[in-house]
């Protein structure tokens, strides 16, 4: 890692983010105890010191914060703002100015925020994921679109699904459905084997999704690209460009303390790091220098490590010469299983041909009686 940082406080999961809330230097943010949201801002003068320092600053929510999401939901105040979520309201805060934008009751509780622009609506939305429900909420506050789903919402993310230049809204639910909204309409639906705890748009139509089982994979729309399944629990993906090919890869942060990062194309491993305990969240972030993003990981105890990946780090090589052995690996497989099979027809055939000569021949039995002799004439 490039950083490492400790918290010191618990963080609970699938509640860590980043946001730019002054316009320039990206936070890290969290839920804590206490009910409570932690907010880290680097403070780093040395570039080549791996223990980051910095200030955390604590915003006290009254309530069990449930989720959160940060963006420019305002893109006029050109910063990012932080929404969270409980079990019975939406509140928007301006960090930067220390004010609430807006609180909102929203009884069917938030399980899952996202925040962006969701089809052929005018301004950028926060994407509320309830009981059985989805709202959108706009930078008054007003719930400008609503919808209903099958279950409890689980995970939320926004996607141009059908590649009509707009995006539509990927949701994951308890009732192991992934449904595909384009604005309130339903265009898709794929049934899973267990809850979607947790989803990542990637390149093009592609999204990654994690189940309560250990189940990671990519689908393609509505096709599975490939999944794997683990002993381990999922706990939140991120999508990152490991090995500077201008394609994501999925990443993936696991309750082990294991951070594993896997192709695209087949999902194999082609890069792992292990924290000390359960991952809270995985963000990603120009979070030491501007413009040069790093993979914050995060677990419950509160630790912190940043990862570079470039075409001239250390880790990226190792990615890229795990990938480029993993291939080779798997098209030696392919071509050994095409021998084996062709092999065993050789052997079938080589039988075949033993029995063929082998085979005893019957005897021609002569019957008088059946001969036609040979000066008959046809009338």
């Amino acid at each position: 890692p490039v950083f490492s940082l400790q918290l010191n406080t618990k963080v609970f999961p699938r509640t860590v983010s980043v946001g730019k809330f002054n316009g320039k230097q990206s936070c890290l943010v969290g839920a804590t105890a206490g009910n409570k949201v932690f907010i880290h801002s680097p403070r780093d003068v040395n570039l080549q010191a791996q223990q980051l320092d910095g200030n955390i600053s604590l915003l006290n929510v009254n309530q069990v914060v449930t989720s959160l999401g940060c963006g420019q939901l305002d893109e006029q105040l050109k910063k990012d703002l932080l929404v969270v979520g409980t079990s019975t309201n939406i509140v928007a805060y301006d960090i930067d100015r220390n004010v609430d934008l807006f609180f909102k009751d929203n009884p069917d509780g938030a399980h899952a925020i996202t925040i962006g622009q969701w089809g052929e609506l005018p301004e950028k939305l926060a994407i509320v994921g309830g009981n059985c429900s989805i709202h959108g909420y706009n930078k008054k506050s007003e719930d400008v679109l609503w919808t209903v789903t099958g279950d409890n919402v689980s995970s939320l993310a926004l996607l141009d699904f059908n590649g009509d230049g707009y995006n539509e809204l990927v949701v994951g639910s308890e009732d192991y459905d992934i449904r595909v909204f384009r604005e309130d309409q339903l265009i898709a639906e794929m049934q899973e084997t267990e809850t979607i705890v947790s989803m990542c748009p990637l390149d093009g139509a592609r999204f990654g999704y994690a189940l309560a089982n250990g189940t990671v994979g990519i689908y393609e729309r509505s096709n599975r690209h490939w999944r794997i399944k683990s002993r381990h629990i999922a706990v939140v993906l991120q999508a990152f460009d490991v090995n500077g090919d201008g394609v994501d890869e999925l990443v993936t942060g696991w309750s082990s303390g294991k951070v594993d990062i896997r192709s695209d194309r087949q999902g194999e491993v082609i890069f792992k790091e292990s924290l000390n305990s359960s991952i809270a969240g995985i963000v990603k972030a120009d979070y030491r220098v501007a413009g040069e993003n790093l993979l914050i990981c995060c677990s419950n105890e509160g630790q912190v490590r940043g990862f570079k990946f470039s075409e001239q780090d250390p880790n990226a090589l190792t990615a890229s010469l795990y990938r480029d052995r993993q291939e080779a690996i798997r098209d030696l497989a392919q071509k050994k299983q095409a021998l084996l099979i062709e092999l065993e027809h050789l052997g079938d055939a080589i039988k075949h041909s033993k029995y063929t000569i082998n085979k005893p021949t019957r005897p021609i039995v002569s019957d008088s009686e059946a001969e036609i002799p040979v000066r008959t004439y046809k009338n």
